[in-house]
């Protein structure tokens, strides 16, 4: 099986005197890596944790693969997390079938990868007070992190910014398929409160239009996409 991102799989068969042992390794794709440990578990291989107490290793002095006709596709086309898929749980990980597609997915994106560092070009992206006043001072660098706060999510300069910040991130990542836009955590009181996010009915409706809006430019570009 090929072809990256669609059509991951991975395939244990027996063919004859032969045992095949493949899978899907474009792009992101480990599907043969798989292949093995899915052929392994029939055997009746586990694992359950790190240590050897949690892995389960039949002893056996032979091995039967008669009739053994597998095929399986992933029903999500991305699995982990950030703290599974690293240091000491990365083995344990793969041995759980995580990955699929290539995604940059995190809490707090938009604060990482936007920032507080336009507040002097760009105040209108900011959230403010429904004076127009901005609800957090100008060249705060306490801002991020130690207070939560939020964009002017309904501004389409700030918009078109974000978008460019997926697309670059696209260009210099040609595996990724997914990039998160998630905004800051949800203390409803550091919302913008000018006349345009006021047109929403509540927080969010205001985010996921700002997110769709982020998402059409995108898709202008790389129509294959996701934002999330």
């Amino acid at each position: 099986p090929t072809g990256y991102p669609n059509n991951e799989k991975l395939i244990v068969k027996r063919v004859g005197n032969c045992l095949v042992l493949l899978g899907n390794d474009d792009g992101a794709f480990t599907g043969t890596q798989f292949a093995v440990t899915r052929f392994l578990e029939e055997l009746g291989c586990g694992w359950y944790g790190t240590d050897a107490l949690w892995q389960v290793i039949p002893d056996s002095p032979t091995i039967s693969f008669a009739g053994m006709d597998i095929v399986e596709t992933p029903k999500f086309i991305s699995r982990g997390t950030n703290r599974l898929n690293s240091g000491v749980f990365e083995e344990l990980a793969q041995r759980w079938y995580m990955g699929g597609v290539e995604v940059a997915t995190g809490q707090h994106y938009l604060m990482s990868y936007v920032g507080n560092s336009h507040q002097t070009a760009h105040p209108e992206w900011y959230a403010k007070k429904a004076d127009g006043s901005q609800l957090y001072p100008l060249g705060d660098t306490a801002a991020w992190p130690d207070i939560y706060w939020q964009f002017c999510y309904s501004n389409t300069g700030l918009r078109q910014k974000v978008a460019e910040t997926v697309m670059n991130y696209f260009a210099s990542n040609p595996n990724c398929m997914v990039f998160s836009i998630t905004p800051n955590d949800g203390w409803e009181f550091g919302t913008c409160q000018c006349a345009a996010c006021a047109c929403y009915a509540n927080d969010t409706d205001l985010i996921l239009a700002f997110g769709n809006a982020v998402a059409a430019i995108v898709k202008q570009t790389y129509p294959d996409r996701y934002v999330s």
